[in-house]
């Protein structure tokens, strides 16, 4: 492989990889306990397994897809060597307003609170749906139908409309 090839190369993934830092940190702080230094490890290791696949990668599903799914078995695989179960926890509200567009926001921090109060499995499919991932793409990595997915979306929706609620009576 001539050196200019290895060059196309690192720079095509350094292209994904901007693309996808905050999709990237956001997943590390839902996965970890929100302070840096795990934060930063998680996604050091998510990096390292991308770039190790990403010559095999072959576009046959979309970029995200392929990141949040080497993301997921990172995880997966991480948690299996410490013997442990992957949860999300509170995600670091300082952390999220780094990476929002709109750090200033009150509604957004109030989104991500309402959204650290969910099932497991719900935040999951909500951090996805925000970062603008289709119903299909949630499907295939959550391993539900795609109609379980919209349903599922739906049912949360509601689920955090009436839990903004009770807490603005409180």
């Amino acid at each position: 492989m001539k050196s200019s090839d290895i060059e196309d190369i690192q720079a095509t993934f350094g292209q994904m990889l901007l693309r996808m830092r905050s999709v990237l940190y956001r997943f590390c702080l839902a996965y970890t306990d929100g302070q840096p230094a795990n934060v930063d490890d998680l996604y050091q290791k998510i990096v390292s397994k991308l770039w190790d696949g990403w010559g095999s990668f072959r576009n046959e599903s979309d970029e995200i897809t392929w990141v949040y799914r080497v993301a997921i078995n990172t995880v997966r695989m991480e948690y299996r060597k410490q013997q442990h179960s992957v949860t999300f926890v509170p995600l670091d509200s300082q952390l999220l307003d780094s990476l929002a567009d709109d750090s200033g926001d009150e509604q957004l921090e109030t989104l991500y609170h309402l959204i650290d109060r969910l099932p497991d499995l719900d935040k999951q499919i909500t951090l996805l749906y925000i970062d603008d991932l289709t119903h299909a793409q949630i499907a295939d990595l959550v391993g539900m139908s795609e109609n379980a997915v919209k349903q599922r979306i739906y049912r949360i929706k509601l689920k955090l409309h009436k839990m903004y609620i009770e807490d603005e009576r409180q």
